[in-house]
């Protein structure tokens, strides 16, 4: 009888144990994937930040304004505005 109760306790631990684990992996995976969300927003926003500058860059290209001051402005390489320039 004791033994019975006592495998019977053992089991419901294991149980329990497995429980934990699989509550643990789960928590983990909802981490990893918000995280991976978070991370591809900032990234379409760091692109989007990048794409109006080379607008700019572009605008100003256009009205002749001097590389040096473009890239003042924009914070674009003189390399980055140049390739814009020539289309490259």
């Amino acid at each position: 009888m004791a033994n019975e109760k006592l495998i019977s306790l053992l089991k419901s631990q294991e149980e329990e144990h497995y429980k934990l684990l699989d509550r643990m992996a789960e928590l983990d995976h909802n981490t990893f994937i918000a995280d991976a969300k978070n991370e591809g927003r900032e990234e379409g926003r760091e692109e989007g930040r990048e794409e109006e500058k080379i607008k700019l860059a572009l605008i100003l290209l256009n009205d002749n304004v001097p590389l040096l001051k473009i890239s003042e402005y924009t914070g674009l390489s003189i390399e980055k505005i140049q390739s814009l320039r020539y289309g490259k």
